[in-house]
C-alpha cells in the first residue's frame, strides 16, 4: 500500500542439531512488473500524503516500557552495591578504636600510671681519614707522631681559608648579595681572609683580639641582620674576633688544620654558619655550626711556575748558584748577588705543559723549608685567579695544580735541574753540567705538605707559603731520606 512493492513467500529449510524444519521466507520482489522501486509514486498529492501517512502508522512501536520484565535478568549484580559499605565499617570500626584508646589512657591516668618516654639525641660526628700512614708508608708510628706535631700556627697577616665543618663550604664574601655567607669554595678568591691584630698584639693565640679582612682589605662586620663587608671597623657592628680552640679555651695557639671556633667580641657567642649558608654571630658552644677549620688560603701553586724555597729553621733562601751548586742564603755567595739567584722553575711530572716564556714576575711565588722539610710549589696565574670568572670556577680542581704526594722536578735560573745522587748529595749541574739522566742520579722528587696535623681532601692542594718536604725517588736511598738544609747553610743533603 505505501511502496508498490510486491513481497513474496518461499519455502526454506532450517537443519540444526539432528533434524530439520521447514520455513516460510519472505522477500521482496525485485524484478517483474510488481518490482519494488523503494520510492512512493503516485500521480495526485492525496494519494502519496495518504502513503506517507501509511507508512508512519508502519513505523510506530507498540513496546512500552517495563511492562514486560526480562525474564533473564542475571540478579547477582546486586552485590557489588555492597562494596562501598567497606569504607562504612573502616570509619566505623576506626572510630571505636579512637573511643577505646581514650577510654583507656583516661583508666590509666586516674590509676597513676606515668607515661613512658625515650629521649633521642644527636652527635654530630665527623671523623676525617690520616692519611698519612698512606703517604709516608716508611715511617714508623713514633716518626709519624713526630710529623704531625710539625703542625703551623695559625698567623697574622698571611691569607687564609674558613671552612665550615658542619656545611662543608668556605666563608666567602657574596657581592650580588652583599653579604657573607657559607657557600664559598677552596679556590675562589673571595673565599680568602687575612687577620689582622687590634692593638699591640704580635701572636695570634687563643683569647686574642683580631679583626678578618678580604681581599678588597673591607672588615668582616657581625650584627643583628646576619653578616657582610664593611669599609671601616665601627659601623655599628661587630668587627673584633678572638679565636678558641675546639677541644678547651686557653691561652694557647690554634693551628692550621685544627677545629676551631670565633668568638664574636659584640655579642659575646660565637659565629654561626647554618646550613642554608646564613651567618650569625649568636652561636652557643655546643652547636655543631660554630665549628671552622682555619687553613692556608690563597693562590695555589701550578705546574711551570717560577717559585721560591725558604728555609724555616735557618730563615734564608735556597738558590742555585751559577757554579751549579745549592746554597742556603749569601753567606756563601761569592761574586753573585743571593736575591737574584732563588728562584725556580717547578714542574709536574707528565703535566705536558709549556713553560716556555712564563711570566715571572706575576708567577713569583714562596714556599717554606724547615730543617728535613721543604716545599715544592705549584701556581696559578695570577691573571686567571683574580679574574672576574674566578668566582664561576673557583670550585673546580685544576690538573696542574701541586697537591699532596705529587712527583715534580725543580729548575734552578742556571737552567739545571735540582739533582741528588746515591751519596745524598744535592746540586744543580755542578758535578754533571747538562749531559742530563745519569745512572744513580735522579731530579724527582715526592712533594709532601707539611704543617696540619693530617692531611685531607680538603687541604691537600699545595698553595703559596705553604709548608712542604721534598724526598729524591731514588731506590738505593734510604727509604726515609728528605732534603735538609745544612747548620752551616752551606746547601742541602738528603739525609733529613
Amino acid at each position: 500500500d505505501t511502496m508498490d512493492c510486491g513481497v513474496k513467500t518461499r519455502p526454506k529449510t532450517f537443519t540444526f542439531g539432528g533434524g530439520s524444519k521447514v520455513f516460510d521466507e519472505y522477500f521482496v520482489d525485485n524484478e517483474g512488473p510488481e518490482a519494488c522501486l523503494r520510492f512512493m509514486m503516485e500521480t495526485s498529492l492525496t494519494e502519496l500524503m495518504q502513503k506517507a501517512e501509511n507508512t508512519a502508522r508502519l513505523l510506530e512501536s507498540e513496546y512500552k516500557q517495563g511492562s514486560t520484565p526480562n525474564s533473564r535478568r542475571d540478579p547477582r549484580f546486586l552485590f557489588f552495591l555492597l562494596c562501598p559499605l567497606n569504607l562504612l565499617f573502616y570509619l566505623g570500626w576506626a572510630k571505636l578504636v579512637q573511643m577505646y584508646c581514650q577510654a583507656e589512657k583516661a583508666a590509666k591516668r586516674a590509676a597513676g600510671m606515668k607515661k613512658k618516654m625515650i629521649k633521642v639525641t644527636k652527635t654530630l660526628v665527623e671523623k676525617e681519614p690520616d692519611r698519612l700512614p698512606q703517604i709516608l708508608p716508611e715511617f714508623q708510628e713514633l716518626e709519624l707522631a713526630e710529623i704531625e706535631k710539625m703542625k703551623q700556627p695559625v698567623e697574622f697577616g698571611i691569607p687564609l681559608s674558613i671552612r665550615a665543618r658542619l656545611k662543608g663550604g668556605y666563608v666567602r664574601e657574596n657581592k650580588r648579595e652583599g653579604v657573607v655567607d657559607g657557600h664559598g669554595h677552596p679556590f675562589n678568591q673571595q673565599s680568602v681572609w687575612t687577620f689582622e691584630a687590634v692593638g699591640s698584639s704580635a701572636e695570634l693565640g687563643q683569647g686574642t683580639v683580631f679583626r678578618i679582612r678580604n681581599t678588597q682589605g673591607q672588615y668582616l662586620c657581625i650584627d643583628e641582620t646576619g653578616s657582610s663587608c664593611t669599609d671601616f671597623p665601627d659601623t655599628g657592628g661587630t668587627t673584633d674576633f678572638s679565636l678558641v680552640s675546639h677541644e678547651e679555651e686557653g691561652d694557647g695557639e690554634v693551628y692550621m688544620g685544627d677545629v676551631a671556633r670565633l668568638r664574636c667580641a659584640g655579642t659575646g657567642k660565637f659565629l654561626r654558619v647554618h646550613k642554608d649558608g646564613l651567618i650569625d654571630g649568636f652561636g652557643e658552644r655546643n652547636q655543631p655550626e660554630t665549628q671552622l677549620v682555619v687553613d692556608a688560603g690563597g693562590m695555589p701553586i701550578a705546574s711551570g711556575s717560577v717559585i721560591t724555597l725558604h728555609s724555616i729553621t735557618l730563615g734564608e733562601f735556597v738558590h742555585g748558584s751559577p757554579a751549579g751548586e745549592v746554597r742556603i742564603g749569601s753567606a756563601h755567595a761569592v761574586n753573585y748577588t743571593e736575591s737574584e739567584w732563588r728562584y725556580w722553575l717547578v714542574e709536574k711530572k707528565d703535566c705536558g705543559l709549556n713553560t716556555v716564556g712564563s711570566d715571572v714576575g706575576n708567577r713569583e711565588l714562596t714556599a717554606g723549608v724547615g730543617g728535613s722539610l721543604m716545599v715544592p710549589s705549584r701556581s696559578r696565574p695570577a691573571a686567571s685567579f683574580n679574574s672576574d670568572s674566578s668566582e664561576k670556577t673557583g670550585h673546580e680542581l685544576r690538573e696542574d695544580w701541586l697537591r699532596e704526594g705529587d712527583i715534580v722536578t725543580l729548575r734552578a735560573l742556571n737552567q739545571n735541574m735540582l739533582e741528588v745522587d746515591l751519596e745524598g748529595n744535592v746540586t744543580c749541574g755542578k758535578r754533571l753540567g747538562n749531559s742530563g739522566a745519569t745512572p744513580g742520579l735522579t731530579h724527582e722528587f715526592f712533594v709532601h705538605r707539611i704543617g696540619v696535623s693530617t692531611v685531607t681532601m680538603h687541604n691537600s692542594t699545595i698553595r703559596r707559603g705553604g709548608q712542604i718536604c721534598l724526598k729524591p725517588i731514588l731506590e738505593d736511598l734510604a727509604p726515609s731520606c728528605y732534603l735538609r738544609g745544612k747548620e752551616d747553610e752551606s746547601g742541602l743533603v738528603a739525609d733529613g
